[in-house]
């Protein structure tokens, strides 16, 4: 069973918006799913490498949409991906160098940006975008 299921209350309706977070739910998933199984620092550099991908496409996509409706969130929810990104660059740094990077640390923190950053910073825009037709 998925530790976190895909449901219409975590839609923003926006198609590409919403298969981006369906990924990011994928990739949270598949780390339990491999935590669970004992193979979570065996998969956990293909995933930090995943989510760097993930960050570039899916934070790049709203960040132009906020630029195009001039929403006026737009500078604080920026400074969240940009803290984010931080994140992963640093996790992806310590993998790179040996580090003891805990997997289940992953999870936590990733668990933790779905509740605060999706379900509360992302449902923020939806008014605002589907007023400029989206």
């Amino acid at each position: 069973m998925a530790l976190i299921p895909w449901t219409e209350e975590l839609s923003v309706g926006i198609p590409a918006i919403d298969e981006q977070h369906q990924k990011l739910i994928t990739l949270i998933n598949e780390l339990h799913r491999a935590i669970e199984s004992g193979k979570g620092h065996e998969k956990l550099e293909r995933i930090v490498d995943e989510l760097l991908v993930y960050t570039r496409e899916h934070f790049g996509y709203e960040e132009g949409i906020f630029t195009r409706v001039n929403y006026h969130e737009g500078p604080a929810h920026c400074a969240q991906h940009a803290a984010f990104t931080k994140k992963m660059l640093e996790l992806k740094s310590d993998i790179d160098a040996d580090k003891n990077v805990q997997a289940d640390e992953l999870l936590a923190f990733l668990l933790t940006w779905f509740a605060e950053h999706i379900k509360r910073s992302d449902m923020r825009y939806v008014g605002c975008f589907h007023e400029h037709g989206m």
